[in-house]
C-alpha cells in the first residue's frame, strides 16, 4: 500500500470533489436569493406595506392589495433591516446592494457587536427618503446615514420623527424628518432589534436581555429605560431572544428567536406581560415580523413562505390573500424547492463520490501485489492454551472508567430523547440526537472489539489474538508494528494509546519483543489494516461516516 499516488488521479479526484463542492455552494447561495416575506410596516392611514423577494406590496384594511412596487426601481438590490413610512407616504429605506465581507458575516454569526467600524458607504447606498409614485428619492439627512447590518426603524407621524436601532452596534439614533441627528443611546441596550412609538414611548426588544423595554423618546433623556419586561416563558417556550412585537387588542404579541435567530415562536402577553400561550404556526416556521390589520393580524413566516392570518384572539382564520401575493408565495416557494433540491443533489453526489473512492481504494488495496505484508512463509502454530503461554493483563481501572464514559452518554442520549418526545421542537432535537446515536453505536461497537483482543507471549514468540479468537504468532521481521497496532500475518490488535492492556506489562514484555519487528508509520499501517478488515468492520466504519454527513449537510 506504500505506494506512489498517481498525479493523474489525484488531479481528478480534487477537480471533481471541488466542482461538487462548488456546486453545492452555487445552488445554496441561489436558495437562500429567494427571499420569503419578511417586514411589514403600516403608514398613518392604517394600509399595511409587506415586502416579499424584491416586491413592496399595499394592502387595505380590507386585505385588498392596493398596489405594488418593485424594490429594484427605488434602487434597492437587497433589502437590509427595516423600512419605515412617514405621515405624507414617503419610504425611508437603505438603497444599495448588501456585500459584507467574510469577517463581518463571521461577526455576525458569532454575535459579536461593535467589534469593526463602520464602513464608508458606497456612492448609491444609504438610507434614503423615497416618493412611491414617482419613483424619486434624496438622501436622508446631510451626512449619509447607512447600516450595512440588522436595523430596524419606527416614525412618530405627528412630527416625523425617526427612530433607528443599529443592532450591532448595540445603538438608538432619533432623527428630525429630514434626517438630522437629535440624540442617541450607546448605553443599556444588547442588540436591540424592532423599535415602535406607541402611546408617546419607545418599545424596544432589546434581544441579548431577553426583554422588551419601554424608553423616554425625549431628546434630553432620549432612550433612557423607565419599565423592561422580560419576555421569555419556559412553560410554554424554548426560544429566548425577543426579534419583533405588535400591539394587539390589549396585550402585545412577541417573536421570541430561537438560539440562532431563527426559527421562533409568536408568544401572546397580555396588558400586564403575562404570558399563558403560543400561537399555533406551521412545522419548521420561521416568522419574522407582526402586524395587525383591521381587525386581523398578519404574521410573515420566511422558511415556509407563507404568512399566516389571525384574530386578535390568536385563533388561525382562513382568508384568502390577494392574488398577487399568493401567485408570488407559490412562485417562490417553487424557485426555493428547486436550488434546496440541487443542493441536495450535490450533497447525494459527494457522498456517492466518496464512498466510490473509498471502495475503489479498497479494492486496489486488496489485489494481489499491493499488500506490503503478504507473506508466503508459513505461519507459525503453536497451541494457545500451552501453560507456558501468558497473556497480557487488562488495565481495569481504563476499562472501568470506558464503561462509565459509555454509561453517561447512554444516560444524555436518553434524556435527549425523552425531551424531544412531544415537544414542538422534536425534530430539531432528534437532529442533534442522531449523530449522537450513531457516534456511540459505532465507537461502542470497536471498543467491544478492542476489549476481547489479546497479546500474548511463550518464549520470544509474541501471540496477538483478534475480538473473533483468530491469533498469530511472530517473531522478528514477521511483526509489523506502527504506535498503535500490532499486525501479524492476517490477525492485527491494537496496543498504543488509549489501550486497555497494562501498561507496564506491554512496556516490560510486548515492546522488548518488537525490537527486531518492522515499524511502520501509522498512516502505511492504517492502509495495511484496511486490507486485513474483515467487510462487515468496513461497513460499519464507513456507514456512519456517510450518515454523518448527510446529517451534516441537511442540517445546513
Amino acid at each position: 500500500m506504500n505506494q506512489n499516488v498517481n498525479p493523474v488521479v489525484a488531479f481528478f479526484v480534487i477537480a471533481i470533489t471541488i466542482a461538487i463542492i462548488g456546486f453545492k455552494y452555487w445552488a445554496n447561495g441561489e436558495a437562500l436569493q429567494v427571499r420569503g416575506p419578511e417586514q411589514m410596516q403600516q403608514d398613518i392611514n392604517n394600509n399595511l406595506f409587506l415586502t416579499l423577494n424584491g416586491t413592496l406590496y399595499k394592502l387595505s384594511p380590507e386585505l385588498d392589495l392596493l398596489a405594488e412596487y418593485r424594490l429594484e426601481k427605488l434602487g434597492v438590490y437587497d433589502l437590509v433591516g427595516d423600512f419605515a413610512l412617514f405621515s405624507d407616504g414617503d419610504i425611508l429605506i437603505r438603497r444599495g446592494k448588501y456585500e459584507p465581507s467574510f469577517i463581518e458575516n463571521l461577526l455576525g454569526y458569532l454575535r459579536i457587536g461593535n467589534a469593526l467600524p463602520k464602513s464608508t458607504p458606497g456612492t448609491q447606498e444609504g438610507l434614503y427618503r423615497c416618493n412611491l409614485e414617482s419613483y424619486t428619492c434624496q438622501i436622508f439627512g446631510t451626512h449619509k446615514q447607512d447600516f450595512t447590518s440588522a436595523f430596524h426603524i419606527a416614525i412618530d407621524w405627528s412630527s416625523d420623527e425617526v427612530y433607528i436601532t443599529d443592532t450591532q452596534y448595540h445603538t438608538i439614533y432619533k432623527f428630525d424628518n429630514n434626517g438630522k441627528l437629535l440624540a442617541q443611546q450607546t448605553q443599556g441596550y444588547l442588540f436591540p432589534n424592532q423599535i415602535s412609538f406607541y402611546n408617546n414611548k419607545l418599545y424596544i426588544a432589546d434581544t441579548n436581555h431577553h426583554s422588551i423595554q419601554i424608553a423616554n423618546p425625549e431628546t434630553s433623556t432620549f432612550a433612557d429605560i423607565e419599565q423592561s419586561y422580560r419576555v421569555t416563558n419556559k412553560d410554554i417556550s424554548t426560544r429566548n431572544w425577543p426579534y419583533s412585537f405588535a400591539r394587539i387588542g390589549d396585550g402585545w404579541w412577541v417573536n421570541v428567536m430561537g438560539n440562532d435567530m431563527s426559527h421562533g415562536e409568536v408568544l401572546v402577553f397580555d396588558q400586564d406581560w403575562v404570558s399563558h400561550r403560543k400561537l399555533p404556526l406551521a412545522d419548521n416556521a420561521d416568522p419574522m415580523d407582526i402586524a395587525q390589520l383591521g381587525d386581523r393580524v398578519m404574521v410573515t413566516d420566511y422558511e415556509n413562505n407563507d404568512i399566516y392570518v389571525f384574530d386578535s384572539y390568536g385563533s388561525p382564520l382562513n382568508i384568502t390573500l390577494p392574488a398577487a401575493i399568493k401567485t408570488k408565495l407559490a412562485s417562490n416557494q417553487e424557485q426555493r424547492s428547486y436550488y434546496q433540491s440541487l443542493d441536495m443533489a450535490g450533497t447525494i453526489g459527494l457522498i456517492v463520490f466518496i464512498t466510490l473512492g473509498f471502495i475503489g481504494a479498497l479494492i486496489h488495496a486488496r489485489m494481489p501485489g499491493n499488500e506490503k505484508n503478504s507473506t508466503k512463509t508459513q505461519s507459525i502454530k503453536i497451541d494457545i492454551k500451552d501453560p507456558g503461554v501468558t497473556w497480557i493483563k487488562k488495565n481495569t481501572r481504563h476499562i472501568l472508567l470506558m464503561k462509565i464514559l459509555f454509561g453517561l452518554t447512554l444516560v444524555l442520549v436518553a434524556l435527549l430523547i425523552l425531551s424531544a418526545y412531544g415537544s414542538t421542537n422534536d425534530i430539531r432535537i432528534l437532529k442533534l440526537v442522531a449523530p449522537l446515536i450513531i457516534i456511540f453505536m459505532t465507537s461502542g461497537y470497536f471498543v467491544r472489539k478492542q476489549m476481547l483482543m489479546q497479546i500474548g507471549y511463550i518464549g520470544d514468540l509474541l501471540i496477538i489474538k483478534n475480538a473473533k479468537g483468530k491469533y498469530s504468532v511472530g517473531k522478528g521481521d514477521r511483526i509489523y508494528y506502527s504506535d498503535n497496532h500490532i499486525l501479524i500475518d492476517d490477525v492485527f490488535v491494537q496496543y498504543g494509546k488509549n489501550q486497555l492492556l497494562d501498561t507496564e506489562s506491554v512496556i516490560q514484555q510486548v515492546i522488548p519483543r518488537l525490537k527486531d519487528a518492522n515499524y511502520i508509520k501509522p498512516g502505511i499501517m492504517l492502509n495495511m489494516l484496511i486490507s486485513k478488515m474483515h467487510v462487515t468492520d468496513i461497513v460499519i466504519a464507513v456507514v456512519p461516516i456517510l450518515m454523518l454527513l448527510l446529517i451534516f449537510f441537511i442540517n445546513r
